[in-house]
């Protein structure tokens, strides 16, 4: 079974993420008079749901799920304005408003003050949170149903607001070709870009990159990049041939995808080669010199060098 991911792909998916969850569609249900999205009210409501997810309790023998249980203590949820002004950053003004929002302006919410008894006696307009399910469901589950009626590509629920911004800057881009076509000297104000030139342990590394893969990559900017953190040539050099001659075996689809002067040479990819390579090269007491066989994956020593 092979699955089509990136580098990128797997490490984030290494990486647990946890925390509340945001529908798409709430951006577009929850928003101020201005249509602007409420992201206060956004926020408090995912989290105010993710109390009331409910957790599975599983049996200790067989690990089936016996019965799933609420998050807190009470019949509803209760919390402070303080409370949640300390979890997000928000001033405790903030947090009434937002939860006055969400259930006078949105209808998903239903506050309640409550006189609760504790061993210190009795606290008064304790707040209680209970939400509203059915209006939830309506601004949670309403999906575009447009590609199903026509039968086209289906559109975002989100409101296109990249769209000016792109159209703009096309006529930005067709105005200034214009100013550059009847002038050769740069505009008044800018300075052309200085095009770094890559250093010669770049470019060692990636005529060796090419040498050893038969591709012709003009661009080792990433490559000049890692060696600016301390990475030796020597080390690009042992990587690149470790991928050419284990990584190539072990996953040929892996290499004739991403085997280029990019991917290899990511700070974070580049770590897990390392460690692997140096050991396979230790093993094989490889020597310094040659090349490698792009058919066999062996390196090849000139004559004058056999003793």
């Amino acid at each position: 079974m092979t699955n089509d991911t990136t580098p990128e792909v797997d490490a984030i998916g290494s990486i647990a993420l946890e925390g509340n969850v945001i529908p798409w569609s709430w951006y577009d249900h929850i928003r101020f008079p201005n249509n602007k999205p409420d992201l206060n009210a956004i926020i408090l409501l995912a989290d105010i749901l993710y109390w009331y997810r409910p957790t599975p309790e599983h049996d200790e023998t067989t690990g089936k799920v016996i019965r799933w249980k609420k998050r807190f203590k009470a019949d509803l949820l209760q919390r402070s304005y303080a409370s949640y002004a300390a979890q997000f950053g928000l001033t405790k003004r903030q947090v009434t408003t937002a939860l006055t929002r969400l259930q006078n302006n949105y209808h998903v919410l239903h506050l309640i003050l409550r006189t609760v008894d504790t061993p210190l006696g009795k606290l008064v307009n304790v707040l209680f949170i209970q939400p509203v399910t059915d209006m939830i469901y309506v601004i949670t589950r309403q999906r575009d149903t447009y590609h199903i009626q026509t039968g086209d590509l289906p559109h975002s629920n989100g409101r296109p607001t990249t769209f000016k911004r792109e159209t703009y800057t096309g006529i930005t881009t067709e105005i200034t070709t214009e100013k550059e076509d009847l002038s050769c000297s740069p505009p008044k104000g800018k300075r052309p870009r200085k095009k770094s030139s890559p250093t010669p342990q770049a470019l060692e590394v990636l005529s060796h990159l090419c040498q050893t893969t038969g591709r012709d990559f003009r661009v080792c900017t990433q490559i000049d990049t890692l060696l600016n953190t301390g990475v030796t040539p020597q080390e690009c050099l042992t990587v690149i041939d470790w991928l050419h001659a284990v990584k190539r075996q072990e996953d040929p689809e892996w290499c004739e995808r991403w085997f280029d002067n990019v991917t290899p040479f990511r700070p974070a990819n580049f770590d897990k080669y390392r460690v692997r390579a140096v050991e396979w090269k230790a093993q094989n007491a490889l020597p310094q010199n040659g090349h490698i066989d792009s058919l066999s994956g062996e390196r090849i020593i000139p004559r004058k060098m056999v003793l």
